[in-house]
């Protein structure tokens, strides 16, 4: 009988002691800069997701991680004041490994869901690119791709990249190749997002669905909502004239 004590005594024990027992940080793949959906939501994981992407684009320019270095530390000790994060070892597994974009997106979409985070994320990314007299092409598609697949709208993206540029530049003109190679395909396809549409598409059909949409979520419709509401309509419905106006333009 108390040797069946004892034993109870040491399992209960034992449970006790994984039950209290630290877990352990969760770490990526050595071979891949990733962030698996299961992975929770923690300061030190979303500092993961701004220094893989970090990594994945001042790489697309030579030179690029190095003289970024500094702009990288100084962000994160304002952004993450307090939070206990190797800046050094993860900026160098981002630069030796490939970056699982598509992975790293989609935990930032199911887990980053306070409001403006994904903005603040996407306003980190371009200064991190643009606040600076290099930028290379590369770069600036990175940034649109990753911004499409967050939900970032791209028209917003290009009115930043374009304030930095004036802002370093304000003597050069517009480069034609931004158009072609950045905005052009991402635009449309926004656009269509927006309007509920897939190509290809008729001028009959884009108004048919302009139609709809600004019937529901015009402003005007919306008296028993709330102020929070409200500004979230205001804000799709400009969005929804934006994208109409774009397709309209193209398909003209």
């Amino acid at each position: 009988m108390i040797g069946l004590i004892v034993a109870g005594i040491v399992v209960l024990g034992l449970i006790v002691w994984l039950m209290l027992k630290p877990s352990k940080p969760e770490i990526a793949s050595q071979t891949e800069a990733e962030m698996p959906a299961h992975w929770r939501y923690s300061d030190r994981n979303v500092m993961l997701v701004y220094i893989y992407l970090s990594g994945w684009l001042v790489r697309k320019l030579p030179g690029g991680a190095t003289e970024r270095n500094g702009f990288i530390q100084s962000y994160f000790k304002e952004r993450f004041k307090g939070v206990v994060f190797d800046t050094a070892e993860e900026m160098q597994r981002a630069l030796n490994y490939p970056v699982h974009v598509r992975s790293i997106a989609a935990w930032v979409n199911k887990r980053m869901r306070k409001p403006n985070e994904r903005k603040q994320l996407m306003d980190y990314l371009i200064a991190l690119v643009c606040d600076r007299e290099r930028t290379a092409q590369m770069q600036l598609v990175a940034l649109m791709r990753f911004a499409d697949l967050i939900g970032i709208q791209l028209a917003y993206v290009e009115q930043q990249i374009n304030w930095y540029r004036e802002r370093n530049n304000p003597d050069s003109e517009t480069d034609p190749m931004m158009d072609l190679l950045v905005n052009r395909p991402y635009k449309r396809r926004n656009a269509l997002k927006i309007v509920q549409l897939t190509d290809p598409i008729t001028v009959d059909q884009l108004k048919k669905a302009y139609r709809k949409l600004a019937k529901e979520f015009h402003p005007d419709v919306l008296h028993t909502a709330s102020e929070a509401e409200k500004l979230a309509a205001q804000q799709r419905f400009r969005e929804i004239q934006e994208a109409y106006e774009y397709l309209l333009n193209e398909e003209a």
